[in-house]
């Protein structure tokens, strides 16, 4: 069932063009969420797993990219402490797909991606390339992934082949080879480690450095699109804190309030069993 609290979270992820906006108790069970009353609501489910939620009550912030627990699919999770008098009381959480931004760069012709801090690709054009990596991973690398990302994949190496510092690189399809022209940007705005690959076929006409240039232009624009993009959703956990935190103000005063009534109903039942067995051991 939907709550007036759910509704206007639902509210604030449709401004945000979020995918979802939750908060989670101390417990790490959500409480509220934009899409409480659908199937797949996140209302009720344990959130203590989760890195996010352990990292923002530890540090009063924290970001992970990882597989929906509900829906299964890819997002970036910004999540927020929300604190009342210095106290804890739970956490805010918008998640966000880059299906949109993926569609665009589809669109673009170039093959985009963004790669984490051990090179696995997280968001891409080319679909079937999440989740691999730009080289074969250590045993640790891979482990220390699997725990990051709180997932199950393979990390399969692209069939990428890189140049000695040259900006190009050979991909491997159907049994061919192709040259193209890369240009790599980080993205300390969005989330430390990430960085933004963009590959086109070589230009037989162009020569590698006017190549680069032109590549370098393409992909300061869709660096920029990106950031804002994701700031602007961080912008958003602002507003999105301030209504976590009425929620979790009315679910504490409920919560005692509940706990009051049951602890005096307690005392009362005491009271009137003592009251028996006095009356009983006077007769």
């Amino acid at each position: 069932e939907e709550t007036a609290r759910d509704a206007k979270l639902k509210a604030i992820a449709g401004d945000a063009l979020a995918s979802a906006i939750y908060v989670i108790d101390t417990a790490g069970i959500a409480i509220s969420a934009s899409n409480a009353g659908q199937p797949d609501s996140f209302v009720g489910i344990d959130y203590n797993f989760r890195h996010y939620f352990t990292d923002a009550m530890a540090k009063g912030a924290a970001s992970q990219y990882g597989l929906g627990t509900i829906s299964g699919k890819p997002g970036l999770y910004l999540a927020s402490r929300v604190d009342d008098a210095g106290k804890p009381l739970g956490v805010a959480v918008l998640k966000v797909e880059l299906g949109g931004v993926e569609a665009n760069w589809r669109a673009s012709g170039f093959r985009v991606f963004v790669t984490d801090e051990r090179g696995i690709v997280l968001a891409t054009s080319q679909p079937d390339w999440r989740f691999h990596a730009l080289a074969p991973l250590s045993a640790a690398d891979a482990a220390a992934a699997h725990a990051q990302l709180q997932l199950d994949a393979a990390f399969e190496p692209l069939p990428i082949r890189r140049g000695a510092g040259d900006g190009l690189a050979t991909i491997e399809e159907a049994g061919k080879s192709r040259r193209f022209v890369e240009v790599v940007q980080d993205l300390p705005g969005a989330v430390p480690g990430w960085r933004l690959w963009l590959l086109t076929p070589a230009d037989a006409a162009l020569t590698a450095a006017a190549n680069t240039a032109r590549l370098t232009t393409l992909l300061g624009l869709l660096l920029t699109g990106l950031l804002a993009y994701v700031l602007t959703r961080r912008r958003r956990t602002s507003r999105l804190r301030q209504e976590a935190l009425a929620r979790m103000n009315i679910e504490l005063e409920s919560r005692v309030s509940t706990r009051t009534a049951e602890l005096t109903r307690s005392n009362t039942a005491l009271a009137g069993e003592i009251a028996e067995r006095e009356n009983a051991e006077a007769k």
